[in-house]
């Protein structure tokens, strides 16, 4: 019985078998990626609502729940769970099996590995290094504009 999905959905003389074989050649194995994907909802009650902004040039933006400090936290929050979830597995070694602990690590692309064995997690986190404290840091511009440069500044200094 073939199990493996790459032998159920892919002939072996299909383009996309062909690339993929080159692919995994060449580089190395691909990866499936697994998404969770987030929505604010806004809400009044939780105070989780767009809101507008004004930026450093004097341009208004609204910007979505999405970026309200409130819901970025709780994302922040859910990815350290997601990253520290761990799992036990027994596996057979020579005659013997062994309790083994694994965490995300185990199973999650680590592109810059062996040197840094971090999974590669995209959110909209990484325009603050996954740095709670830098959603609150306000830093004064070169230039006075009448307040602080805040999170929302970087963000579209970044985008």
């Amino acid at each position: 019985v073939v199990t493996d999905p790459i032998e159920l959905w892919a002939s072996p003389t299909s383009r996309s078998r062909v690339e993929k074989d080159f692919f995994d050649t060449e580089f190395r194995p691909f990866y499936r990626t697994s998404l969770v994907i987030i929505k604010a909802i806004e809400n009044t009650t939780e105070e989780v609502e767009k809101f507008n902004f004004t930026d450093r040039f004097d341009n208004n933006y609204e910007f979505g729940a999405m970026f309200n400090k409130k819901f970025l936290r709780e994302v922040l929050s859910l990815q350290h769970k997601i990253e520290n979830i761990t799992f036990d597995f027994k596996e057979v070694e020579g005659d013997e099996t062994v309790d083994h602990t694994y965490d995300l690590t185990a199973i999650c692309n680590s592109p810059l590995s062996p040197f840094n064995t971090n999974c590669n997690i995209n959110n909209v986190w990484a325009y603050w290094q996954d740095e709670e404290s830098l959603i609150d840091a306000e830093f004064k511009p070169t230039v006075d504009i009448g307040r602080n440069l805040t999170y929302l500044d970087h963000f579209l200094d970044c985008v």
